[in-house]
């Protein structure tokens, strides 16, 4: 801005007017500026206003989102804690019945002489009653010679000499003592009787 002085010192007319005019667009324009910085001041909070709504909605959503990932957690480890109890049971389950098929395994190998058993059982019942039969007595070999060598001596003697002649030489005692001796012999080698049965 150029000012003009007179030869006084004193400011001119058109000086004057001329500062007044550039005062007056200063003053505009610093209007302007201040409307300016007002209305970017005003967008500003507004945007700012627009970004802490939006953080805001931002965090209720976050806190929403892991509420509900930590309820979906929670049900998750609810079920997995379930899902291993069930398992558990299940393996003790399982255990208990391979142990029971062991022992049904082991009976099973024993089907086999089952089968036999129970057959051998069938023919016993069904096999008739046994009939007793009475079994002659069966002697021995030397008394048999025994008998026979007396036989053939009782008939060389009796043809050799007359009965009644040798029994009249044997004197009583004689002819008592042998009596008894035979009888003990005859006595001495009879079996006793057996029975066997017939099927």
């Amino acid at each position: 801005m150029f000012t003009s002085w007179n030869n006084e010192g004193k400011l001119t007319e058109g000086s004057i007017r001329q500062a007044n005019e550039h005062l007056l667009l200063v003053n505009q324009r610093v209007i302007e500026l201040e409307q300016r910085i007002l209305e970017q001041k005003e967008l500003l909070d507004r945007r700012e206003q627009e970004h802490v709504e939006r953080l805001r909605a931002l965090a209720c959503k976050k806190d929403a989102e892991i509420k509900l990932l930590q309820q979906e957690l929670t049900t998750a480890r609810q079920q997995t804690a379930r899902s291993e109890g069930i398992i558990k049971e299940r393996d003790v389950q399982i255990a208990f019945l391979l142990h029971r098929c062991s022992y049904l395994d082991e009976a099973a190998s024993y089907a086999p002489l089952l089968d036999q058993l129970s057959q051998c059982l069938k023919n016993a019942f069904a096999a008739p009653s046994p009939k007793i039969q009475t079994v002659n007595p069966t002697w021995p070999l030397a008394h048999k010679t025994n008998c026979c060598t007396l036989k053939n001596k009782q008939i060389d003697e009796s043809s050799t000499d007359h009965p009644i002649k040798k029994q009249s030489n044997m004197s009583g005692t004689d002819h008592l003592k042998k009596e008894q001796s035979n009888n003990q012999s005859a006595s001495a080698t009879i079996a006793p009787i057996r029975t066997k049965p017939i099927l």
